[in-house]
């Protein structure tokens, strides 16, 4: 079982011999209460929100994005993303995500540009994306069965870590230039590491 218990705030952390009291407390007192790999996240009112990747209270996007439900700029490995759910870039105006027809797509809603990764030729009623625990990406079809995988390149260093608060690596991230990256701690150096998935997954 592994649990984590965190803030809404999105700054760097690493593993500490010396460990602040008051988050042990949190941690153990979660760690009762949750099964798995969950990771709690409070908001700026303190109140916790259903997992780490919703997090629409704490953003505020463009009128730009209005046809999209945008949820993050984040998101988490072994998490599902359901059809019209999208990373919306908190500048600027990219989404990446599954659309309403079930595609794994990335746009600049600024120039119309669009690149669609996957698309639900097999009309599949509700198609996940999601992010394996050694980083790859797959959509994931109604019975379960994968639908599409892309691996990340020859990289056999990826693995679970805790990277920053609110996110377990690996995680996407969809940067204000519009580039996504997949994030990882290296299991033998230690070394933080983020590449262009466009790169690592040759989309």
């Amino acid at each position: 079982m592994k649990v984590i218990a965190l803030n809404a705030d999105d700054e760097p952390i690493r593993a500490r011999r010396n460990v602040n009291p008051n988050k042990m407390i949190v941690f153990l007192l979660t760690a009762a209460a949750v099964i798995g790999c969950t990771i709690l996240r409070f908001g700026k009112n303190g109140t916790m929100l259903e997992n780490n990747n919703d997090n629409r209270e704490l953003f505020t996007w463009g009128s730009q994005f209005k046809d999209y439900n945008c949820v993050h700029e984040r998101w988490n490995h072994l998490t599902k993303m359901p059809k019209n759910t999208y990373l919306c870039s908190t500048s600027n105006s990219y989404v990446l995500g599954v659309s309403k027809y079930g595609n794994f797509v990335w746009k600049d809603l600024s120039t119309g540009e669009k690149k669609v990764f996957y698309k639900n030729s097999s009309n599949q009623n509700n198609p996940y994306f999601w992010i394996t625990l050694d980083g790859k990406f797959q959509m994931i079809g109604d019975n379960g069965q994968i639908l599409w995988e892309k691996k990340p390149g020859n990289y056999k260093n990826i693995g679970y870590h805790i990277c920053i608060t609110g996110f377990a690596c690996p995680y996407i991230h969809l940067h204000s230039d519009g580039v996504c990256v997949l994030n990882w701690i290296d299991a033998t150096s230690g070394g933080w590491i983020a590449k262009n998935m466009k790169n690592l997954y040759s989309l």
